[in-house]
């Protein structure tokens, strides 16, 4: 019934039925994820968000199915709903660590979504306080040269030190 909802024509009761599907639950996560990432292109911001939450809540099927999403969609709103919702949910600090393990992983890719977002201030608080040497030293490798100015001079200070 529930899954039948995310399809209404109506939005507000399509994002009571995204988050009644992030609740406790018996039936497969992975099913529910599939289900879900559909409403994270909603024409609804609010639906949006909390698909993004939703999924977050699901654990690992859930963030697999965000940030294949996020890596994937040509769509800038669903993008910056994803990305606003893992900096809020602390995911960086291991998105980065992920990011230094597997430089050309996902990962990378989400990061360059980030970049390419504008989003790197959580990005660079984090490298700079929060995260290994290996992944401040990848960023600096993959987005040392990039025209963004907060990394031009995050670059540039770090080389100073």
């Amino acid at each position: 019934m529930l899954l039948r909802l995310l399809n209404d024509a109506e939005w507000f009761v399509r994002l009571h039925a995204v988050r009644a599907l992030a609740g406790p639950q018996k039936r497969s996560t992975a099913r529910l994820a599939a289900a879900i990432v559909e409403r994270l292109t909603d024409a609804n911001w609010r639906v949006r968000e909390a698909a993004a939450r939703a999924l977050l809540k699901l654990g690992p099927p859930g963030v697999d199915k965000l940030l294949e999403h996020l890596v994937s969609t040509q769509d800038r709103y669903s993008r910056e709903q994803i990305i606003e919702e893992i900096e809020r949910a602390g995911l960086l600090p291991t998105l980065l660590t992920h990011y230094a393990e597997r430089p050309h992983g996902r990962e990378s890719h989400v990061v360059e979504q980030f970049v390419n977002a504008g989003k790197t201030s959580g990005l660079l608080a984090v490298l700079e306080n929060g995260a290994g040497p290996e992944a401040r030293d990848q960023f600096i490798k993959d987005f040392g040269r990039h025209a963004d100015p907060q990394i031009r001079v995050w670059v540039e200070r770090i080389a100073r030190d």
